[in-house]
């Protein structure tokens, strides 16, 4: 675990992508289609919960955020990398 000012990042490995392709995330969690790479990378959003998991070619983070404020920001960070 990584501790950021405002949040939390959380990071594994997988071998397979099955268990995020079929979405066993929690209730809540939408796939943000348009940050998607094929196969290569998928990410998923819970508003919520302030929440973003991101798959990439086997790297999986978990960003959970601790305020509103600091959600927008980190959704606006990928919104601005992933349509680079």
């Amino acid at each position: 675990m990584e501790e950021l000012p405002g949040r939390l990042i959380y990071r594994g490995t997988t071998g397979f992508f099955g268990p995020l392709y079929n979405c066993n995330l929690p209730p809540g969690f939408e796939e943000v289609e348009e940050w998607d790479d094929g196969p290569y990378r998928r990410v998923w959003k819970n508003d919520a919960e302030r929440a973003v998991v991101t798959y990439v070619e086997g790297d999986v983070d978990v960003v959970v955020c601790d305020n509103d404020e600091t959600y927008r920001a980190t959704v606006q960070d990928m919104a601005e990398f992933y349509a680079g």
